[in-house]
Formats: structure tokens, sequence, C-alpha cells
């Protein structure tokens, strides 16, 4: 259940579209240290936490060791930062964006892949 109403937690500052699915977060109320990373967590569409048994796992929250308002440190340097865990997250919001589409279409009914990329007709064929 997400702690939308405890003071020990605030909710995610950032735009989790990007590293954890879109999915609701929220972070520790307090400094993060490096040597006590302050946690984060992200609930799915369903309320359920998602972890290393989640479908999105990818998607779920790392602890900061740094503010963001130290980007040098917060990009480069913190295990829960970017450079350490972001690209891995950002593959994984990829792709539950892709399976979100992908559903769409079926509740549609459309039959799966069957929009495919743009083909213009060659000119002088076809018209």
């Amino acid at each position: 259940m997400p702690p939308r109403a405890g003071s020990s937690w605030r909710p995610y500052a950032g735009d989790p579209t990007w590293f954890h699915c879109g999915y609701e977060g929220y972070q520790e109320n307090r400094a993060p240290a490096p040597d006590w990373p302050a946690g984060e967590c992200f609930y799915d569409e369903g309320g359920r936490l998602v972890d290393e048994a989640h479908p999105y796992a990818g998607c779920r929250g790392t602890p900061n060791s740094y503010d963001a308002e130290d980007p040098r440190h917060w990009l480069w340097h913190d295990p829960g930062g970017i450079w350490n865990s972001g690209y891995g997250g950002a593959g994984e919001s990829h792709r539950h964006a892709n399976d979100r589409v992908r559903q769409i279409m079926n509740q549609q009914g459309y039959p799966p892949f069957s929009i495919g990329p743009f083909r213009a007709p060659l000119p002088g064929r076809g018209q």
C-alpha cells in the first residue's frame, strides 16, 4: 500500500515516466547520505509494490546516496543514480510503454502487428 499519508515519505519529485514506468513513487522524507541512502519506492496501477518479483522489476525504486540538488554526485557516483541504475530503468520503462500500447490496441480489437511502419507509395505506382 502506497504511503500517501505518512510523514516519513513524500511524493517522488521527478518524472517517473523516464525510469520508473510512470508509476506512483515516494521518497524517504530525509536527506540522503552515502552511508545512509534514502529509500525510494514505486507502486503500479494496482497498488502493488514494484520489487524484484514484479513483472517490471527494473522500474523499482533505488536508494539515493546523494540529493538531486548535487547533480554531479547524484548522476555519476550514486549507486541509485542514472549512471549506475538508470539505464536499466529507462529500458524497462520503454518496454512497459510498448506493452501498454499493445494492450490498448488488443482491447480496441486490433490484431497483433496490424499496424506497421508507414510506407509511402512509390511515385507513379499504386495511384
